[in-house]
């Protein structure tokens, strides 16, 4: 007697629901699951790696060193960003909403930034 095969969709169908009902069944652990794979994809990072860089950092920004309410990602987890490198990938530090923007206005160029300190200094001195 032949043996019937389940056809490929089927099994495909039957996955995605026992994932689903994983999913459900541990949204803390799918949460985690989920924001290290992300890191891992965009950074190269793992999640322990994130903890300890904002451990490094005592738990706020690399430049203001404050931590950002406004960084909302994965549901109501704030975080700082990523900061990298985008010509290698490098990871430099973890940046508030607000640091983060300005160093990429700023072409994360060095000498601009510099420059535009210096222009802020010297118009901050008249006021």
């Amino acid at each position: 007697m032949p043996r019937h095969k389940t056809p490929l969709k089927i099994l495909q169908a039957r996955m995605r629901e026992r994932s689903k009902r994983w999913r459900e069944a541990n949204p803390e652990r799918n949460k985690r699951a989920c924001w290290n794979a992300v890191l891992k994809k965009k950074y190269g990072i793992t999640a322990a790696e994130y903890e300890q860089l904002l451990d490094d950092q005592e738990g706020g920004c690399a430049i203001c060193h404050s931590p950002d309410p406004k960084a909302k990602c994965f549901g109501n987890d704030t975080r700082l960003h990523v900061d990298h490198d985008h010509a290698t990938g490098t990871v430099r530090g973890l940046l508030c909403h607000p640091c983060n923007t300005s160093l990429g206005a700023m072409g994360d160029s060095p000498a601009r930034l510099r420059r535009a300190a210096t222009y802020l200094e010297a118009h901050y001195a008249e006021a």
